[in-house]
Formats: C-alpha cells, sequence, structure tokens
C-alpha cells in the first residue's frame, strides 16, 4: 500500500470497489487472470487484504497452476495468512459479486490509476522535502528529484506485456465469441468491404444536412443491440448521446424504422386524437396503430440508453465508463460531434483544436472500454451540394480522418428529379478493408437506408433487416413504387 505522506490530512486516491471487482473477476475468468494479473503490482491495492490477495494471484499464475477460490485459499493457509485476509467467507464475497469479468481490465485500469495518483503525491512530497534540505547542495538535490520522478514514470507501466502464446490464446478466444473482434453491420456490401466493424475503432460518418445520417446510425444501432447486446454472452449495452437531434426526434425514428410508419404520421396521429386540427392530417388505422404498438414493445427490451442531457465529452466519457461497468458497451454513438458544448464554448482552442482533443479523446474511450465509437459529422458549406465529399470537407478539420479507423459519407447524386436521385454511402478509407462506393437507397419515411438502388441491384434488401412481424412484413411490399413512399419526408 502507498500511504500519503505524514503532511497530508486527506485520505489518499483509491477505490475499494474497483479492487474487489477485479479481484473477484479474476477468480471468475482464468484467461482474464492470466492477462491481467502479471500486468499488475500488488502494492497498486490500496487494501492490505487486497495487496495479499493479489500477490498470491500473482504467484499461481506464476507457477502455472489454475486460479480458483481453492487454489487461492490453500495457498494462504499454507502460509498462514487465509484469516487475516477474512477467510473463505471473504473470497465467497468477492465471487458474488461479479455480475460480469468482461470488465476486469476496466477495474485493473482504475486500480493502477489511483495507485499513480498515490505514487505522484508520495514523491511530491519527498521532492518537496529535498528542496528543504538540499540547499547547500542544489545540484544534488535535482539529481536526485529526477531519479524519482524518472522512478515514478517506470514503475507507472505495467509490469510485462504479453507473451505470443497468450497474444494467440487471447485472439483466439475473442475471434471465437460473437463481436469478440468482428461486429457485422446490417449492410452485405459494407461487411464485404469494411469486413465488419471493431472493437476499440473510431468510426466517422459524415454527410451534407438531410441525408439521414442520424438514420443510417438508427439502423446500426439496433442491429448490434439485437444481435451482440440483447443476446450476447455476457449481455451488453449501447449508449446514444444525441445533442444534436435530442431523445425524442431520436425515438420517433426508431419507432418508424420497426413499424413503417413515418414520424410526422406519428404526430399527426396524436394531434388529431388531441382534438386539434391540421390541414392534410389523418389518423393512423388500426392496424397502423397495432405496427406502431408491436415496434415499441421490441424497442423496450433492447438494451439502448440514451443520454438526451449530455453536453460535453467529459460527459460522454464519464456516461460510457458508467453505463459499461453496468453491462458491456457494444457500441457508443455520438450524433453529432459538432453539437458537443465543448465545440460552442468560446476560449483559447480554434474549434480544429477542440475537434481534434474530442476526437483522441473518444479514440482513447474505444481503446479504454473496447467497443466500437461512431461519430456522426457534417461537412463544410463551402463545396457546391452533391459534391462528392472527402475527408478535407469535414468541417473545423480537427483531423478526424487520421485519428478515425474508418471514414464514411453519405453522399446524394441528384437526377432531374427527386425519384431519379441516386444515393452512396461512400467508405473514403478504412484500415482493414478497401475503400469503394456502395449504392444505397433512401427511404426517409421508413427511416431506412437499403443497399442497392432498385430490386434489380445484387444488395437489394426486400425487407428491412430488423423485420419478423407478420403484420409488418406487408408493409415493404410496395417499395419499389414512387407512389409509396417520399425519399424526402418529414423524418429527415
Amino acid at each position: 500500500m502507498s500511504a500519503a505522506p505524514e503532511s497530508f490530512d486527506r485520505i489518499p486516491p483509491h477505490n475499494i470497489d474497483a479492487e474487489m471487482a477485479l479481484l473477484g473477476a479474476c477468480l471468475v475468468d482464468r484467461e482474464i487472470a492470466a492477462e491481467i494479473v502479471p500486468s499488475l503490482r500488488a502494492e497498486a491495492f490500496y487494501a492490505h487484504v487486497h495487496e495479499t490477495l493479489w500477490a498470491t494471484f500473482d504467484g499461481i499464475v506464476r507457477a502455472d497452476r489454475p486460479l480458483d477460490k481453492i487454489t487461492v485459499a490453500e495457498e494462504l493457509r499454507q502460509r498462514g495468512a487465509l484469516e487475516r485476509v477474512g477467510g473463505l467467507g471473504y473470497l465467497n464475497k468477492l465471487l458474488d459479486e461479479v455480475q460480469t469479468s468482461a470488465s476486469a481490465r476496466y477495474y485493473a485500469t482504475i486500480v493502477r490509476e489511483k495507485w499513480q495518483c498515490r505514487s505522484v503525491i508520495r514523491i511530491g512530497s519527498e521532492i518537496m522535502q529535498l528542496g528543504f534540505d538540499g540547499q547547500e547542495d542544489v545540484s544534488s538535490a535535482i539529481g536526485q528529484a529526477m531519479k524519482k520522478t524518472e522512478a515514478l514514470v517506470t514503475d507507472a507501466a505495467p509490469r510485462t506485456g504479453s507473451s505470443m502464446a497468450q497474444a494467440i490464446a487471447r485472439y483466439r478466444a475473442r475471434l471465437a465469441s460473437p463481436g469478440g473482434l468482428i461486429y457485422l453491420t446490417p449492410w452485405p456490401m459494407l461487411n464485404r468491404l469494411v469486413a465488419g466493424f471493431r472493437p476499440g475503432e473510431l468510426i466517422v460518418l459524415a454527410g451534407e444536412s438531410k441525408l439521414g445520417k442520424s438514420m443510417w446510425s438508427n439502423m446500426l444501432m439496433v442491429y448490434l443491440a439485437e444481435r451482440y447486446a440483447l443476446f450476447g454472452k455476457p449481455a451488453g449495452s449501447i449508449a446514444l448521446f444525441p445533442p444534436d437531434m435530442g431523445q425524442d426526434p431520436t425515438t420517433a425514428r426508431l419507432i418508424a424504422l420497426y413499424s413503417g410508419i413515418s414520424a410526422r404520421l406519428q404526430g399527426e396521429d396524436e394531434l388529431l386524437r388531441r382534438g386539434e386540427t391540421l390541414e392534410g392530417a389523418r389518423l393512423l388505422t388500426d392496424f397502423e396503430r397495432e405496427r406502431v404498438s408491436e415496434a415499441e414493445k421490441r424497442l423496450e427490451v433492447l438494451p439502448i440508453r440514451i443520454f438526451d442531457d449530455t453536453v460535453s465529452i467529459e460527459d460522454v466519457v464519464a456516461q460510457s465508463r458508467r453505463l459499461h461497468r453496468e453491462a458491456p458497451l457494444k457500441l457508443v454513438v455520438v450524433d453529432t460531434i459538432g453539437a458537443l458544448a465543448d465545440l460552442q464554448k468560446s476560449g483559447r482552442e480554434s474549434k480544429t483544436e477542440k475537434l481534434e482533443r474530442i476526437a483522441w479523446a473518444l479514440k482513447h474511450l474505444a481503446r479504454e472500454l473496447e467497443t466500437p465509437v461512431l461519430v456522426l459529422h457534417h461537412l463544410n458549406q463551402k463545396e457546391k451540394a452533391g459534391t462528392r465529399p472527402n475527408a478535407s470537407r469535414l468541417r473545423d478539420g480537427g483531423n478526424l480522418d487520421g485519428i478515425a479507423s474508418t471514414v464514411l459519407f453519405l453522399h446524394k447524386e441528384e437526377g432531374k428529379n427527386r425519384w431519379d436521385d441516386r444515393y452512396y454511402l461512400v467508405v473514403e478509407r478504412t484500415r482493414e478493408g478497401s475503400s469503394g462506393d456502395i449504392p444505397v437507397r433512401f427511404i426517409g419515411q421508413r427511416a431506412l437506408y437499403l443497399e442497392g438502388h432498385d430490386k434489380n441491384d445484387a444488395g437489394y434488401q426486400p425487407r428491412a433487416w430488423c423485420e419478423d412481424l407478420d403484420s409488418v412484413q406487408s408493409s415493404f411490399d410496395g417499395l419499389g413504387s414512387p407512389d409509396a413512399f417520399d425519399p424526402e419526408a418529414a423524418l429527415i
């Protein structure tokens, strides 16, 4: 345990809950223990009991013996330390409080950072004393101070890296787990180009206004929620930060996605039922109302959290970490990065500098939580509308294309009339796949992006990927007819 200097009355930084969660996770998951235990020193733990337990874990792992409650108890018993750590009862308590071992790396980060803060306090106190004592030999005092700071930096680093055997074992285990290394998307052509999205990567989706960026991200979000979060082992969660649009419009579009009933029609129905009048408005039919009800039931069970009151990058990071502790995050969506309060405040930083700082913070968050982070962004208005987008058109720069692993654009080529418009998902940059243009069909009323320009395209999907309700299936029969939908309806 790293104690605070005597001159300080404040309690040293620590997090007992994170220490307990990490110890319990290692008792539950041997693979996690084999990865984390050698990388963290026993003195990183604030509680003496936890320091003793971690040292015991370390000895067992390095001896290549199985780590569990029985082996730990026996090792402590032989050393006469079992009762000092609370006996089998405390080991059982650690196990009982483990909800999932998936967050063990995050807990280890907390424990390490608290230890580093205590080390800074201790070294700072020692250097301060050198300043008082070294007035006769200033050079010597400075030299000793430098050695202490160098030691602090060295000690802050993890003890060991992963051996190749450990790296391969971790890679194989994650590859075999759904969503362990690759998250597929609802768009087959995109999957072929980028080979899916990966935990720990920052993804940027940009485009001009009114191209449905939020609809595209909603489709990805609920797809991952159904495929990886809802039925994952362990079950996960998804965080949506919509400072640009707000919670209610987002919810209306999600209902439209599942029901086929546009947000405009949902709003008109509510107005008329309240006794208000609106020219051209109509009530929903019983069948349409049933579809909305079924859509709401399906959405209610999805593990998606919408943080409507988030205003800054600090909020995004803090809320994501908190949610990840409850259930491992499978996706974080920020809609849009330009609406975060950080970019609206005045200060010495330019918007470009602020944007780059925020992008790096989101990149680090993705790596820390091992989840993909999707950021929506706008294009600058200097180019003529309809000009093919590229990285140089990202609003306020900020080196987003250099920081992100994958950069995507939504692009519309205007035809003679709106029925002749052609939409594309442009894969501008990806580290794991190939760039290219994917033809898509934008259906505003249904909040849908389907691959292929028409039914004859190889990527055309005659049904929305998320539909399996018989009562909803029939609503997609007329998608090929211009009379069946308005591609730039009120949802945009």
